[in-house]
């Protein structure tokens, strides 16, 4: 376990390199602090390559009580997104963690009450059947991030290419309703319509010779949704 804080830090130099949110990068360097304190404290102590999938599950069942589900998949995504680095490394052969099951988050979960399920259904057949490839995938995408997430909509329209984190499975959220910014886990659905729009937005782009910071861009003009 010699070697857990200098991995640690070592991965944290890369997520500033790839220019992610200082929010972000705090909260990771601070759960796999605590989860080295916690593997520094086991007798015996493992070495950082013996680390297994069981340590992971009694250090998640200690890390669980009286938290929220998605705190406890925030916690279990940063920790994946370091045995990915450390996979990089050499260092483990595979991510242990990544066998993991999260906390069950439904798709949905903060659609309000007055919206149904069959009304969320409709929305998406009515974006498929948009013309256009780009504002069909556009569109299709701006539904599963808002009902999959309960973003309010200034915070969908303020999103940024780099609020996106596709190895945490997590979007930063800027705070200026709040006063904080927010990192929050998403769902499956939302990860697959992100990663399915993202080579799109990229077509757009190069189409109307523009570049943009936003994370969801119009059609033909290339600005922010």
């Amino acid at each position: 376990m010699k070697r857990w804080d200098s991995k640690v830090s070592a991965y944290c130099s890369e997520m500033e390199q790839r220019q992610l949110s200082s929010e972000h990068i705090k909260s990771t360097r601070s759960e796999l602090n605590r989860l080295g304190n916690w593997l520094k404290l086991r007798k015996p102590q493992p070495e950082l390559s013996e680390i297994n999938i069981q340590d992971f599950r009694e250090y998640m069942r200690s890390r669980s009580a009286f938290k929220a589900k998605a705190t406890i998949y925030g916690s279990l995504s940063k920790i994946r997104g370091f045995g990915d680095y450390l996979v990089r490394q050499d260092i483990w052969p595979q991510n242990p963690s990544k066998w993991m099951k999260g906390s069950k988050i439904r798709p949905y979960h903060k659609a309000p009450k007055r919206i149904q399920e069959s009304d969320i259904e409709r929305l998406f057949q009515v974006a498929f059947e948009l013309k256009g490839h780009y504002q069909r995938q556009l569109w299709s995408t701006v539904i599963a991030v808002f009902y999959g997430t309960g973003l309010r909509r200034g915070e969908l329209e303020r999103l940024k290419l780099i609020s996106w984190s596709c190895e945490d499975r997590s979007l930063t959220i800027d705070g200026r309703k709040t006063g904080r910014e927010r990192t929050i886990p998403v769902h499956q659905i939302v990860v697959d319509a992100i990663e399915s729009y993202l080579p799109h937005r990229e077509t757009q782009l190069n189409k109307a010779e523009k570049s943009s910071e936003s994370l969801f861009v119009s059609c033909p003009s290339g600005e922010r949704v």
